[in-house]
């Protein structure tokens, strides 16, 4: 299935609403504005940075917007690339059902409907487009442009670890290892949600980079890019790596943790922690210098409120900070209460999946050869619709892929029996089944369905 050669695996489309990050390298993109990428994907914006491509824009499968992201032409056959993009799809999709998360559906994957959406159109993986306030954008670096009062820092630190704390529930011990206020997007309605899990549980640097000197862009705001240097073993975003990142030493959430603390700062006086012009003046002043001898006390009412949680998150040995996102989490919730006399407002609800979602991400796990995942989200989608033949059909394909004709026959029949019009003609060109189509049961089968 990674190859792709089967063209009628079946997505189920779903509509939702989803904004862009107008910030973004001017790199050229393999795609621009006004194109439409297999006669599917309507580019409005298109965007590069770090080791990837983004284009926002509207998805007539699905007729939404969408962002849909891949690997820069650049880095598309380098196999260390590869995995590490296949493993942040990975993560990001079994992580990303979380009102304080950006959303990631699934790999893009050849379609029937789109006959030009040939071999050569790279692998995407589809994601929530978050609608940004129009005078800020849409990530969390905007909002710092006018400054933001206690309460509103204290709201968006809140809903980081919220965040966090789902993540971790979902996938144990992941480390997100690049937060910082880009990659952090901000709804209109003020809902900060963490994106960018590209760095997320890589243990290996791969690039030999000098790290990228801060430029001052609109009214001061700098731009900040992710970099794994060979050299150093940081894997991160130097002005919020934490001490044990620059010393290659084990990641755990109270490394995330610290990174919220460069950022909490941030969103409080408006400035950087840390700046410097070299990787190692910062390695400097995260390792050895330290928040205490920078900020030894709090020189505003606004940091003498938060103080303490800076101190703690900001310390340079992990067993220093909170001992876990939840401890931080009470933390926060207590200083909000101090300074808005009422408690943080409650988590939105997180929304119930369609079996479409569960179909179309179990074909994700399939393609990255996740089998108990797929499966799992097959059976889950069939459990929320038992006449979603689709769920059905796709786990059919997986076994056929697998040549097991007698695993796959069963959910073939189930299939066949809720729509066989349909997935006869599916079955005599899907690849998936080229494998089986010898095997006497299977030939039986079409034979009591389909007539051949």
């Amino acid at each position: 299935m990674t190859e792709q050669k089967n063209i009628n695996r079946e997505i189920v489309a779903q509509k939702t609403p989803v904004s862009p990050k107008k910030r973004r390298s001017e790199e050229k993109t393999r795609y621009q504005a006004g194109d439409i990428i297999g006669g599917r994907f309507e580019v409005k914006e298109a965007h590069s940075g770090g080791m990837a491509e983004v284009y926002l824009g509207y998805d007539r499968l699905f007729r939404g917007l969408y962002a849909f992201k891949t690997i820069k032409l650049a880095h598309q056959h380098d196999e260390t690339f590869r995995r590490m993009f296949e493993m942040e799809i990975g993560h990001w999709a079994n992580i990303a059902n979380h009102p304080h998360i950006v959303r990631c559906y699934e790999i893009t994957v050849p379609n029937s409907d789109f006959p030009n959406w040939t071999a050569d159109i790279p692998q995407f993986i589809r994601l929530e487009w978050v609608f940004g306030d129009k005078k800020k954008g849409t990530d969390l670096r905007g909002w710092l442009r006018d400054g933001l009062d206690i309460k509103q820092a204290l709201l968006f630190a809140i809903h980081i670890v919220r965040g966090l704390i789902h993540a971790q529930s979902v996938v144990p011990n992941i480390v997100h290892r690049d937060l910082k206020p880009d990659n952090v997007l901000v709804t209109e309605d003020g809902i900060a949600k963490i994106t960018d899990f590209g760095l997320a549980d890589i243990f290996e640097g791969i690039l030999e980079t000098p790290p990228p000197t801060p430029s001052p862009t609109r009214r001061g705001e700098k731009n900040v890019v992710a970099f794994v240097s060979q050299k150093s073993g940081l894997t991160g975003t130097p002005p919020y790596a934490a001490p044990e990142q620059w010393r290659n030493e084990p990641l755990d959430s109270r490394t995330d943790m610290y990174a919220l603390g460069c950022i909490l700062y941030e969103m409080v006086t408006g400035k950087m922690l840390f700046e410097a012009k070299k990787q190692s003046d910062y390695e400097t002043l995260h390792c050895t210098t330290g928040f205490k001898n920078i900020i030894p006390q709090p020189t505003t009412s606004a940091l003498e409120s938060i103080y303490h949680i800076l101190t703690t998150c900001l310390a340079p040995v992990p067993d220093e900070r909170y001992h876990d996102l939840q401890a931080l989490q009470q933390a926060l919730h207590l200083a909000f209460q101090s300074v808005a006399h009422q408690p943080p407002p409650a988590q939105p609800p997180i929304a119930k999946m369609s079996y479409g979602y569960y179909n179309n991400r179990g074909l994700t796990f399939s393609d990255l050869r996740r089998h108990a995942e797929a499966f799992a989200d097959f059976d889950k989608a069939i459990e929320l619709n038992p006449q979603a033949a689709t769920a059905f059909f796709n786990i059919a394909c997986h076994y056929g892929l697998q040549k097991d004709v007698s695993s796959a026959l069963p959910y073939l029949r189930k299939a066949l029996e809720i729509d066989s019009q349909k997935y006869c003609s599916m079955i005599m060109t899907d690849s998936d089944f080229d494998g089986i189509r010898h095997a006497t049961e299977f030939k039986s089968l079409l034979a009591e369905f389909c007539g051949e």
